[in-house]
């Protein structure tokens, strides 16, 4: 994707204002102190903190520093990516699979440890993420290979670089936003080429005609560097 020069952005402030004070007041009744910042405030630290630990972890399980490039096709890179997907102690994605190995969120990675062409693929993307900086293209990539699996996504992006990007689950997000009411944006790339992306619940709930906002949200992230970004 070209580079985006302008980007116009709308959110309705009203709503945000009103939400974000029930979160203040959620806080302040928690921990006995208003809300500066996740890491001030020793309720929210303690509520959120934990990511920066499994982050850790994730990419020690890695072993990115062991990567090399004439190691795509073996294995080697998959495997290491499926261990840090399946952390004992992160709880920022259910890969356990409760009903059974096809339920696992990351089944298809899994599988194409036995399908030599898939797997190749797999650890070329992989390799691009994580020794790159083309994110839009390998998380298009990645998602026609594997499907709309946005909570794996999320958090491989997450492992990539967590200024930029933070794990998702796709339920409790799209409640979020919805309180927020529609929220739309408009960038213009380089050559003049307008997108439009426009998150809303467009009729009621659970209908054919909702759209998803944690789609949009995180192709927001992926593909138009500086929107999103956490505190």
């Amino acid at each position: 994707m070209a580079e985006t020069t302008a980007v116009e952005f709308h959110i309705d402030e009203y709503l945000f204002e009103r939400q974000f004070a029930r979160f203040r007041n959620h806080v302040i009744g928690k921990s006995g102190r208003d809300f500066v910042s996740f890491t001030s405030n020793h309720y929210t630290d303690k509520e959120e903190g934990y990511k920066y630990g499994v982050h850790h972890e994730g990419r020690q399980t890695l072993g990115l520093d062991e990567w090399r490039q004439t190691d795509i096709g073996k294995g080697k890179i998959l495997r290491s990516v499926i261990a840090a997907i399946e952390l004992k102690e992160s709880n920022l994605l259910k890969w356990q699979g409760r009903w059974g190995e096809k339920s696992k969120p990351h089944h298809k990675l899994i599988e194409a440890l036995s399908v030599p062409p898939t797997k190749r693929r797999y650890e070329e993307l992989l390799f691009r993420l994580y020794n790159g900086n083309d994110d839009p293209l390998v998380f298009d990539s990645l998602v026609v290979l594997s499907g709309r699996r946005y909570p794996v996504l999320s958090y491989l992006f997450f492992l990539k670089d967590r200024s930029r990007y933070m794990p998702i689950a796709p339920t409790f997000f799209d409640g979020a936003f919805e309180m927020l009411g529609p929220i739309s944006l408009r960038a213009t790339n380089a050559h003049g080429r307008t997108i439009r992306l426009t998150t809303a619940f467009c009729c009621k709930p659970n209908t054919c005609c909702r759209k998803s906002l944690t789609k949009s949200r995180f192709w927001m992230r992926t593909h138009l560097p500086g929107c999103w970004q956490p505190n």
